[in-house]
């Protein structure tokens, strides 16, 4: 864990061959190991799904089968060709495996979602049977149900004893995924947490949103008297607390639509809620001029 520019994608990459240590040793099942290049660590068990998942992980001209056989070729080597039946085979059962949506293996990976793209990566490395899973931000740019499932398979592979190193800035899945969670700051290593502790600072944040709130209800309440009076005038109703209220409505309706939206789609669709915001406003704009006497505007999306 730590904030952009921590250290935590340079470690990774090192491990992973893709670049080189001025000093000190690699060591695996103690052994040292000169990590040369992406190859020498696949060979020794390493896989690395980076980031930059459309510059360093997709080959968005290839279909879904070949992005998914690429590591295991690679492992092979280029004289050890795998068969087309054997890639179909590998890439099917994958596809079912991952619940990747995809009309099948030949489609091209450019034309699927965000969070179905990630999916084909992590069943690019999980065929190579790893022993140490890289993954720098997986979730990173995906729908909230293609997160949920990849952070569900990354518990399931460390519950059968895949060794996992979890990159994320996002604490709550940290708090998910992680039975250890070591804090990095200029390329140092400043702290560390092990099961319990991980918890009590979800606890903490739970906590103090609800702390706030009371402290902007008390400080209304103490400076403005009249923050819970309610006057009607024209059949409308008027007062701090009906502002309040209208000015958190949108954000109300908004958070109900994706809950709706995550609970009967799942994973299949990307879920960007400014797009879903852009949407709507242009809808409800459309639907305040064509009507004589607006009320108000609704976007369905």
């Amino acid at each position: 864990a730590g904030l952009l520019g921590s250290g935590r994608t340079e470690i990774v990459r090192l491990l992973y061959g893709v670049d080189r240590n001025d000093t000190g040793n690699i060591n695996i099942k103690g052994r040292t190991v000169n990590m040369k290049n992406p190859i020498t660590a696949i060979k020794n068990g390493l896989s690395f799904c980076s980031e930059n998942r459309k510059t360093e992980g997709i080959v968005d001209s290839l279909t879904v089968r070949e992005n998914i056989i690429l590591a295991l070729q690679a492992k092979k080597g280029i004289m050890n060709t795998i068969s087309r039946k054997q890639q179909e085979e590998i890439a099917d059962k994958y596809i079912k495996l991952l619940n990747i949506k995809t009309s099948g293996s030949e489609q091209l990976i450019k034309n699927l979602s965000g969070g179905n793209q990630q999916k084909v990566l992590l069943a690019r490395w999980l065929i190579t049977e790893p022993e140490l899973l890289i993954l720098d931000e997986p979730t990173r740019g995906i729908d909230v149900g293609a997160k949920a499932e990849i952070q569900k398979l990354i518990v399931e592979l460390a519950a059968k004893g895949m060794s996992v190193i979890f990159i994320s800035s996002e604490l709550e899945e940290m708090v998910r995924c992680c039975d250890r969670v070591n804090v990095l700051r200029d390329r140092e290593i400043i702290g560390q947490l092990i099961g319990i502790d991980i918890n009590k600072i979800t606890e903490s944040r739970i906590f103090l949103p609800l702390v706030i709130l009371g402290i902007i209800i008390a400080f209304n309440v103490i400076f403005n008297k009249n923050f819970f009076n309610i006057t009607i005038k024209d059949g409308h109703f008027f007062g701090s607390l009906i502002d309040v209220l209208n000015r958190s409505t949108y954000l109300m309706l908004l958070a109900i639509g994706l809950t709706l939206v995550i609970a009967t789609v799942g994973g299949g669709i990307d879920i960007s809620v400014g797009a879903i915001v852009a949407i709507s406003g242009a809808v409800s704009a459309a639907l305040f001029a064509e009507s004589e006497t607006p009320s108000m505007g609704i976007g369905v999306v």
